[in-house]
């Protein structure tokens, strides 16, 4: 699967003589989307995509007007024209969305979770500012202490409370929305704290 959010979605590529090559979705639907997601392991199917939902195919489209039963193991058992013949252009993508693979489940062992330390133990000052934003009042949170470099707070316990008080910092009131989030950029800047949790 490529091109989705999670490992459970994106359109359906198929290995064949060396090349990764894409699926038509001519007669794609939720019985091929069914074999597509068995054959990669997952517990079953949510839906077929049509269109490119998830991008183009590659440059090699090696299956068109898929029939598939629903009872084979792989989707090349089903009918289909033949190895790379087909009428197509690489905006009709076929895909699919798999039901996730539950979590594993896990004996709970107690484990102490790890102190958490008051900021006033850590440093003197500590100076707050937005950036990567496309107003003022968005962007990620960046951080210095003791008047040190600019860093950012790492995502993990960043909730609701924890920008409440950002914003609250920042003289701007409440917060409309707490994201863990790349968009804003950030990713090269070093972590100056991570697990920040307020009341």
């Amino acid at each position: 699967l490529t091109g989705g959010r999670d490992e459970a979605e994106g359109n359906v590529e198929i290995y064949h003589q060396g090349i990764w090559g894409g699926i038509c979705d001519d007669e794609w639907d939720i019985y091929e989307a069914k074999i597509a997601c068995k054959e990669l392991d997952f517990p079953g199917v949510i839906a077929a995509t049509h269109g490119g939902s998830y991008g183009h195919t590659p440059a090699t489209i090696w299956m068109d007007n898929m029939y598939c039963v629903g009872t084979e193991k792989r989707l090349d058992k089903c009918r289909f024209d033949g190895w790379a013949v087909h009428d197509c252009d690489r905006t009709e993508a076929a895909g699919v969305r798999c039901e996730p693979v539950p979590p594993p489940v896990t004996t709970t062992t107690t484990t102490t979770p790890k102190p958490k330390i008051p900021m006033s133990h850590v440093a003197k000052t500590m100076e707050i500012r937005l950036a990567g934003g496309r107003i003022e009042e968005e962007g990620r949170v960046e951080l210095k202490f003791d008047g040190g470099e600019w860093g950012v707070a790492c995502g993990d316990g960043w909730g609701t409370r924890e920008a409440m008080v950002a914003c609250k910092q920042l003289g701007m009131g409440y917060a409309a929305a707490s994201i863990s989030t790349h968009i804003f950029g950030g990713a090269n800047l070093t972590r100056v704290v991570s697990g920040l949790a307020c009341r």
